[in-house]
């Protein structure tokens, strides 16, 4: 089992990447902005899901790992992490 998470935390780091490629393809479709993170969350999660069935025996602690780790990888890509840290903004004037 520790294996398969190991595995699936490889995946989602990697997906990091295509998560953020992706949203960028589809921003020009998508009129509000305040959206862009909540299709990063999808397509991370979806990508995540769609490695852990490529990669690891699917079980319950397999799927929920793959969700986590998903919603982990696609924060990271839409950039909420940095503005919840407070990295790389702005001082305000």
């Amino acid at each position: 089992m520790f294996t398969d998470i190991l595995t699936q935390i490889a995946g989602g780091t990697s997906s990091v990447t295509f998560i953020m490629a992706l949203t960028e393809m589809l921003k020009p479709f998508i009129a509000n902005k305040d959206f862009y993170p909540w299709v990063a969350l999808i397509i991370g999660i979806l990508l995540n899901l769609l490695v852990a069935f490529a990669l690891v025996p699917i079980t319950y602690a397999n799927l929920l790992s793959a969700v986590l780790i998903g919603a982990l990888a696609s924060f990271i890509a839409s950039g909420v992490y940095d503005k919840v840290t407070g990295g790389n903004t702005p001082p305000a004037p």
